[in-house]
């Protein structure tokens, strides 16, 4: 009896040293959140670490049921103060219940299977340099493919906070094959989204461009010059670049569904002056299949429809824009936490982005390359816009732009500073449109997302 008693004795106080030591280590992590949101700053918390640990998995587990429930859209913000430009500081923070339960996530270095158990959706909109970033995540490759991506893809030894929080979302299509893992079916596994974005003009442009058919071939062909078949039929061709162009073409050049389908839809509209010029009035159009109006020659409405992201198989990178995912996620925003990658500052939001989730700055890794980078192809077809075609394609996208914008206010990981910064941008790309932050996507949306969320 006396050993029994001795070993529950002994048993007891191992319990209690691990209490001891899991209390401390989420303090020192609760406590390097707090230097990384005030740079240096130090402050004291007034959080109650101890309950919030021993409550983790029933506020997760009610968060959940909170965002199924009938409760009005609300998107999460949050009061946290972050790096402002020269050097200035907000008063020092508290941390947020969302940082909070990010730093009991980042204690588990068994990560789990995604996407069912990882903190945040990583959301990456096309054109934004999205891929770039995506050689950062361990779970970065696309919806189907196994987790986590290859070892080599992320070093343990300086994963991002990122990377070790979210899942990575791309192709948003709905077919057999993404049925069962499209971030539509199960946004609200999810506590916060990380967007890629970027000024929605300047989005809109590049997409064009990267799709066009032309150009398409040309990036092919420029990296077919990079192979050694290239190098060994130029030397069997005798150095005839006609006949080397035509062999790829007949020979490598292979074009998708898709790609037909762009060749059939560009030929509308060859150019980007005569895309945009074609979008006066798009608000004024009909509805129907894209290629029944192209054989009809109403090249006209075929162009509205693939600004309100009515075009199926053809310009894919314009129908899976940022207005198309976020309607589409609805009650998957419901009190999430929302968080943003500029393209117009890609590095300094990821930075600010992995300090925000407890990382340390001079920690972060910096993406090293660009992945789809098509500044080095000579591409045929060029950004020539006129000021008039320019005004049109801005009122084509205006609610685009509310969209954007509505995301940025949002984003808990820019200061006001950056915010306003964003806004000008916009209101530069765009000079006629009356851009402001304060619409809220429930205000951008109307009342009709609001229905189609509660039946969805």
């Amino acid at each position: 009896m006396r050993r029994l008693l001795g070993i529950q004795i002994s048993l007891m106080g191992l319990l209690i040293i691990l209490v001891v030591l899991g209390y401390t280590n989420i303090i020192g992590i609760e406590n390097a959140l707090v230097s990384n949101s005030t740079n240096g700053t130090t402050g004291s918390s007034s959080i109650n670490i101890k309950t919030m640990a021993l409550n983790a998995t029933q506020a997760q587990s009610h968060a959940h049921a909170q965002a199924q429930s009938q409760a009005p859209i609300k998107i999460q913000t949050s009061s946290v103060p972050i790096k402002e430009e020269g050097g200035q500081q907000e008063p020092p923070p508290t941390l947020s219940p969302f940082q909070r339960k990010a730093a009991l996530h980042l204690m588990n270095e068994s990560r789990p299977v995604p996407p069912q158990m990882t903190l945040g959706a990583f959301v990456h909109v096309g054109k934004t340099g999205g891929s770039t970033l995506s050689t950062l995540l361990r779970n970065g490759c696309n919806e189907v493919a196994p987790k986590p991506c290859t070892p080599e893809r992320v070093s343990k030894g300086n994963e991002s906070a990122v990377s070790k929080l979210t899942t990575y979302y791309h192709d948003f299509r709905r077919g057999p094959r993404e049925k069962e893992v499209n971030i539509f079916k199960r946004p609200v596994l999810h506590d916060f989204f990380l967007f890629t974005t970027r000024d929605p003009l300047e989005r809109l442009v590049s997409s064009y461009l990267y799709t066009h058919p032309s150009n398409k071939e040309a990036a092919d062909y420029s990296y077919f010059e990079t192979t050694a078949l290239f190098s060994q039929k130029t030397k069997e061709l005798g150095n005839n670049e006609t006949a080397v162009h035509e062999y790829f073409l007949q020979n490598v050049f292979k074009r998708s569904y898709k790609e037909e389908a762009n060749e059939e839809l560009y030929a509308c509209f060859p150019t980007l002056n005569e895309y945009a010029a074609l979008l006066d009035n798009a608000q004024d159009y009909k509805e129907g299949n894209w290629r029944k109006f192209v054989r009809e020659g109403d090249c006209a409405n075929a162009a509205k429809l693939t600004v309100h992201n009515m075009v199926n198989d053809a310009m894919m990178h314009h129908l899976y824009n940022l207005s198309f995912i976020t309607w589409n996620l609805g009650t998957g925003l419901v009190n999430r936490t929302i968080m943003t990658v500029r393209t117009e500052h890609l590095n300094d939001d990821w930075i600010e982005v992995n300090a925000f989730l407890g990382q340390t700055r001079d920690t972060v890794q910096m993406p090293h390359a660009r992945l789809k980078d098509s500044s080095k192809v000579d591409q045929p077809v060029k950004k020539i816009l006129s000021q008039e075609n320019r005004r049109k394609l801005c009122h084509a996208i205006e609610r685009g732009y509310k969209v954007y914008l509505s995301v940025i206010e949002s984003s808990v990981n820019l200061s006001p500073s950056e915010k306003d910064k964003t806004l000008q941008e916009a209101r530069d790309s765009c000079p006629w449109l009356n851009l402001t932050l304060s619409g809220t996507l429930e205000q951008v949306y109307g009342k009709e997302w609001e229905d189609w969320c509660s039946k969805n």
